[in-house]
């Protein structure tokens, strides 16, 4: 007969709840690693205020380094394309002048500023036809209140004399030449100047293009 004491009964059940009160802290001590594993990677996915004030700063500072480069980049096309502009007048005034015994077209003023239509400008672009199909105007597009609100405005002047844009007296190496004259107030760009004006404070930032 299996002689079963009381003592291995409860040496027996003692063992049993060892062994579940073991697997139930093991059980307990997995579900709080993986729920704080859970709680870290959480955390980690989120950004706090601080963190995006910075990003947002951040995105700002460089927004305004590219916006004042592209206002840069803008003003120098826009200077390369009005000295081209010059160059091709000046190919048709040396066109029409050596068809002409060397003399340059003369008119009351030949005073234009861009956009306006000036009927000089006009007659200038009508003896120049031959040798050029349109006058080009300033790329800045500017014109509608012309002259006294619009910055931008071409001349070609024969025989150039200061008086006929307020300077008299202040020709400098100017004086006597044929020349395209553009009046410009866009930034402080460095612009084309083959004559000077004896006052550097008189359209300072003006493209002065010597025909002859």
């Amino acid at each position: 007969m299996l002689n079963v004491t009381g003592g291995s009964i409860i040496r027996g059940m003692n063992e049993e709840t060892n062994i579940l009160d073991n697997l139930e802290i093991d059980g307990a001590l997995k579900q709080f690693e993986a729920d704080s594993k859970a709680g870290q990677s959480q955390k980690a996915k989120g950004f706090t205020l601080i963190e995006l004030l910075v990003v947002v700063a951040i995105v700002g500072f460089l927004a305004s380094v590219v916006f004042a480069s592209l206002k840069t980049a803008r003003v120098k096309v826009r200077d390369a394309q009005r000295i081209s502009n010059f160059q091709q007048i000046k190919i048709a005034l040396n066109l029409y002048a050596s068809n002409n015994n060397g003399s340059f077209p003369v008119g009351n003023f030949f005073t234009s500023w861009s956009g306006c239509g000036n009927h000089d400008w006009q007659d200038l672009a009508t003896i120049l036809h031959p040798y050029i199909s349109t006058l080009p105007l300033d790329p800045s597009g500017h014109g509608a209140g012309c002259p006294s609100s619009d910055a931008y405005w071409e001349m070609y002047i024969n025989n150039f004399d200061g008086g006929w844009i307020g300077i008299s007296g202040h020709e400098g190496t100017c004086l006597g030449k044929t020349i395209l004259f553009l009046n410009s107030t866009e930034g402080n760009s460095i612009k084309k100047k083959e004559c000077q004006f004896d006052s550097q404070t008189i359209f300072p930032n003006a493209i002065i293009m010597v025909i002859n």
